[in-house]
């Protein structure tokens, strides 16, 4: 689809217009990202890095919360940085949610070693804010 639009126009699909609701084209997107996973997710299972596996583990089971904050910084490049491309936005925009996620972890761990927080308490926090 990307490459006839620019064939046809000259011009890079933006991509975004087709987000909000999902439309066909992310569909497409989704069931093909998913398949490439569900194809070579054999390749993962040779890992025996350390790092490397605790951070697909961190990645995978944090999502959500990498979702959810870069929302404010995708917020805050689209109005207030017209000036950095799009690449360094992403990246930033990456670096960002996953250093809040990791921070937000942190703090959380902080906090269920918290002697008085009942047992409940304390799942009810993991379940929510952690992996």
């Amino acid at each position: 689809w990307e490459i006839y639009s620019y064939t046809q126009t000259w011009n890079i699909l933006n991509i975004q217009a087709y987000k909000y609701p999902p439309t066909f084209f992310y569909l497409v997107y989704a069931i093909f990202m998913s398949s490439m996973i569900f194809i070579y997710i054999e390749e993962f299972k040779d890992i025996k890095n350390e790092k490397s596996i605790k951070s697909i583990k961190f990645l995978g089971s944090s999502t959500m919360w990498i979702y959810l904050w870069h929302i404010p910084a995708v917020y805050y490049f689209q109005n207030y940085t017209n000036w950095i491309y799009y690449l360094w936005k992403y990246l930033r925009v990456l670096a960002f949610a996953i250093s809040l996620t990791i921070i937000q972890q942190a703090f959380f761990r902080q906090i269920l070693r918290i002697k008085f927080l009942s047992d409940n308490s304390k799942k009810n926090i993991k379940a929510i804010f952690m992996w």
